[in-house]
């Protein structure tokens, strides 16, 4: 909140009007990462995340995590007011990309989707 004032009074104390001045933050976020791991070499990673997509309050990200051996998709979404009670929806969509081997050591991609809710 940046400001809470009050105009004036009138002639009944019981009534008035308040002015609030309100200004959001931001709400989004990027984070970028790298390391080196002895299987995978380089690994990367990127993620972007907004929390409160539309002004919903609602939250998604999405993610990126490669490697030279595996690289991983997920795209998450949370709805935090999904009952009265306060109890959260989350679902998140990964996918993951494993490069094999063959004998003649060419890369061969193998893909693995799935879903997943929590509440």
């Amino acid at each position: 909140m940046k400001s809470i004032s009050k105009p004036r009074r009138f002639r009944h104390h019981r009534s008035g009007d308040v002015n609030v001045s309100v200004s959001e933050k931001s709400t989004g976020n990027v984070m970028l990462g790298a390391g080196f791991s002895s299987s995978e070499g380089l690994v990367l990673r990127v993620r972007l995340s907004q929390s409160n997509v539309f002004g919903t309050g609602n939250r998604l990200s999405v993610q990126v995590n490669s490697g030279s051996v595996n690289t991983v998709y997920a795209l998450s979404f949370t709805n935090p007011y999904f009952t009265i009670d306060g109890i959260s929806l989350g679902t998140i969509l990964p996918a993951r990309r494993r490069f094999g081997r063959t004998r003649r050591c060419r890369r061969i991609p193998n893909l693995d989707r799935g879903c997943g809710c929590a509440v």
